[in-house]
């Protein structure tokens, strides 16, 4: 299902760009109830928009629940994803978001470099295969130096900000090469999100930031073609699955580092 209703009505609606509702759109979690239940009910607009995705045979249940997270990466990289072949991507940050689009920028050809601040999370991802080309820990390398170093000192030409922190949106304009794209992908808290910002790096280097929000139903007819063709397998994400009776259990799951929880699924039928 997919999360995001947006009015119907609006230009970007009818282009089905409904996560660009002009009017703000609404969504399933949110507004709506969401689907931590065995059933749960549909709102009509979610109907009519065709949020109701039919999963393909050859895609799991447990697969099928990659598929938002997945969605909203490919929106994260709707601005700049006709780059060419060969390009260089750093990913900061080493959870399943930032693992994602380390998985979506090898499907557009690129190089990519995977940061991260604590090195048993980048372990984890050597471990379940992510296909980085690069595994860098800033807790014992300086990850501008790093990337410069990687790029004959020209910088990355996209750069994934895929953990909430000002000091990685600052790390970010620093490691950019010419003409990069910079997503802030990973949004601070609300109650404190401004940002001290060299705008020199903006202005001279023709840096290019953008933001991301939420999702499309064509970015999720596309992560479920990519999970369902085999070209991303998704199964090794999954590292955890609850019944709904243990939905405490699998939060703290989720928080404690010591149990390398990747994605932690709920199972209202298990």
């Amino acid at each position: 299902i997919e999360t995001v209703i947006g009015c119907g009505e609006c230009d970007a609606c009818k282009r089905g760009e409904e996560n660009r509702c002009r009017r703000k759109y609404k969504a399933i979690g949110y507004q709506y109830n969401g689907g931590f239940a065995q059933f749960i009910l549909i709102p009509k607009e979610a109907v009519k928009q065709g949020c109701v995705i039919k999963v393909p045979d050859q895609v799991s249940f447990e697969e099928a629940t990659i598929v938002e997270p997945f969605s909203c990466v490919i929106n994260g990289w709707y601005p700049f994803k006709k780059r060419e072949p060969g390009f260089t991507t750093v990913v900061i940050g080493a959870g399943i978001i930032g693992m994602l689009h380390v998985e979506y920028a090898k499907q557009m050809g690129s190089r990519v470099f995977l940061v991260n601040r604590t090195s048993p999370r980048l372990i984890l991802a050597q471990k379940i295969g992510l296909p980085a080309d690069e595994f860098i820990d800033a807790s014992k390398d300086d990850p501008v130096k790093r990337v410069k170093e990687l790029t004959n000192g020209l910088g990355a030409d996209v750069v994934i900000c895929a953990a909430s922190s000002k000091d990685v949106q600052r790390e970010a304009l620093e490691m950019a090469a010419v003409d990069a794209d910079i997503s802030f992908f990973a949004g601070l808290p609300k109650d404190d999100s401004n940002v001290l910002l060299d705008s020199n790096l903006i202005h001279y280097n023709e840096l290019h930031i953008h933001g991301a929000n939420a999702s499309n139903r064509k970015q999720y007819l596309e992560a479920l073609n990519l999970i369902a063709s085999g070209r991303v397998n998704v199964k090794k994400f999954i590292t955890h699955v609850f019944p709904l009776e243990k939905i405490a259990e699998a939060i703290k799951c989720l928080e404690d580092r010591t149990q390398n929880a990747i994605k932690v699924i709920i199972d209202p039928w298990m």
